[in-house]
């Protein structure tokens, strides 16, 4: 048994070294990931359209997009009624999940500035002053509990449609894309009180 205290996860190296040895994520598993861009791309606008249509279900997931999002300076919506695929604020925010999901299947793995990149897309969706990005540096922190991310994440991986068009080896990947997608949850504070 290997010996993780919750204050080893504190250290970037450390929490990158535990996740990638609890997900058993090896070169051969990015090699996989990135071999199938191909497959995943075509796929991108669909898992960010599910990723907000499911969230739009529930009134307690929806309403965290309600107010302007920072950098948005169009018209935010007022009320739950407003809230669509196609509202000009919710297109901004689709572009930065878009662009999120395509790092994920480019970026290079055995670089640690990769892990540093996904540390700050943690800490900024974990209620910290400072994130590290310039462009959040003096805005107040965004916080999505846990559990959100946990129940998106399980719904998208338990989803028929996307087990049916991952299978074989993309399977693999696609479970690894999700483990990536799920990384800011490592860096929640309810998750170190856990362990």
């Amino acid at each position: 048994m290997r010996n993780i205290t919750p204050h080893s996860l504190e250290i970037l190296h450390s929490r990158v070294s535990y996740a990638r040895d609890f997900v058993s994520f090896t070169k051969e598993d990015a090699a996989a990931l990135h071999a199938a861009k191909p497959y995943l791309a075509p796929l991108v606008p669909s898992v960010v359209d599910a990723v907000y249509t499911k969230l739009f279900e529930f009134s307690i997931t929806a309403e965290s997009f309600i107010p302007r999002q920072t950098g948005y300076t169009g018209e935010a919506p007022t009320s739950l009624s407003e809230l669509t695929l196609d509202h000009p604020q919710i297109r901004f925010r689709k572009d930065f999940l878009t662009g999120y999901i395509v790092k994920l299947v480019t970026m290079d793995y055995s670089d640690f500035g990769s892990w540093e990149y996904l540390d700050k897309v943690g800490r900024v969706h974990t209620d910290v002053k400072d994130s590290g990005f310039k462009h959040r540096a003096k805005k107040p922190g965004l916080r999505v509990d846990y559990v959100h991310c946990a129940l998106l994440l399980g719904s998208l991986f338990l989803s028929r449609r996307w087990r049916i068009q991952t299978q074989c080896s993309y399977q693999v990947s696609w479970k690894i894309f999700l483990f990536l997608l799920s990384w800011n949850t490592l860096k929640s504070t309810k998750i170190r009180n856990l362990l």
